[in-house]
């Protein structure tokens, strides 16, 4: 199905690739920007290529990129102690020397406690603009099978602004509430991206480091959601996947502050916590599958 899009005489040329000299779009990213391109850089001539990725997460990603017939297969593997093992990528298309890119393929990730998902990828990029669309598909399902029927993709349209800067955006209703995500990958960060759903009643600021960390600041607005309370905190991303988030919660609309929270969250969803309001306060303990259980200075039990 994907023939139309497969031209044998632009294949990627690795010399031509290694040296960007034909490339349409003037804004060579491809020495720090984790795209098709940036992998076929580190190639031989084959088309077999085995390095360290940019960013402390994966630290090794091996594989080929068929430069006769476009199949596209390589694993990243994940250094310990990060929250995820290994991602699979399989698929086919055209990696261009002129740095235009046509793929489809799948993403199958493993984290670190076995759990597998998908995504079916599709790519495209002309010149400096491009799109990336995705769609959650069972593990088990491969690229040529396509995107699952009566499904939406989600789309974020990406531009290469600058040498030093990509942006994307995505915009959707798929959850029910409008969703816009502005997404800025630059060669000091791995991305920092700012998200509104519903029009403000949430809105945050994440930025994601080389190390595997990263950082976020947030609000959520409870007279949008129906809520009787404000809320607005900080997260704090762990390379194991854990997070450990701060934040207040003010009665909605005011600047009255009712509550402070702290939770240490581990990956597998267990954790710890504390609530205060006034002079009470209670230690919270989180179990996996969403059980939590409080115990207060009140002498008050039960669960959260």
């Amino acid at each position: 199905m994907f023939a139309s899009w497969f031209v044998a005489s632009l294949l990627l040329s690795l010399a031509g690739c290694q040296g960007h000299g034909e490339l349409l779009c003037a804004r060579d990213v491809h020495d720090w920007y984790d795209n098709p391109t940036y992998t076929l850089v580190q190639a031989d001539t084959t088309g077999a290529f085995d390095f360290d990725p940019v960013g402390e997460p994966i630290q090794r990603r091996n594989g080929k990129y068929n430069l006769n017939n476009g199949s596209l297969h390589y694993t990243d593997h994940y250094k310990s102690g990060y929250y995820l093992d290994e991602r699979v990528v399989d698929g086919f298309g055209t990696i261009y020397d002129n740095g235009n890119l046509d793929l489809a393929y799948t993403s199958v990730v493993t984290d670190c406690v076995g759990v597998i998902s998908a995504l079916y990828v599709r790519m495209e990029r002309t010149r400096c603009e491009g799109t990336l669309s995705v769609w959650d598909v069972d593990p088990a399902s491969t690229w040529d099978q396509g995107p699952p029927a009566g499904t939406a993709a989600l789309t974020r349209t990406v531009s290469i602004d600058s040498p030093e800067k990509v942006t994307s955006y995505m915009q959707t209703t798929s959850s029910g509430q409008p969703y816009i995500e502005n997404t800025t990958y630059t060669p000091d960060v791995l991305y920092t991206s700012e998200v509104d759903i519903a029009n403000g009643g949430y809105v945050s600021r994440s930025t994601m480091d080389l190390d595997g960390t990263g950082r976020a600041n947030w609000s959520q607005f409870g007279a949008i959601f129906g809520d009787a309370y404000d809320y607005a905190g900080t997260t704090r991303y762990l390379f194991n996947g854990g997070y450990h988030e701060e934040y207040t919660i003010y009665e909605a609309g005011t600047q009255t502050a009712v509550a402070e929270m702290t939770i240490d969250m581990a990956y597998d969803g267990t954790g710890t916590g504390t609530y205060t309001e006034g002079n009470t306060s209670c230690d919270l303990v989180y179990a996996a599958g969403d059980a939590c259980t409080y115990t207060c200075s009140d002498g008050s039990t039960g669960r959260c």
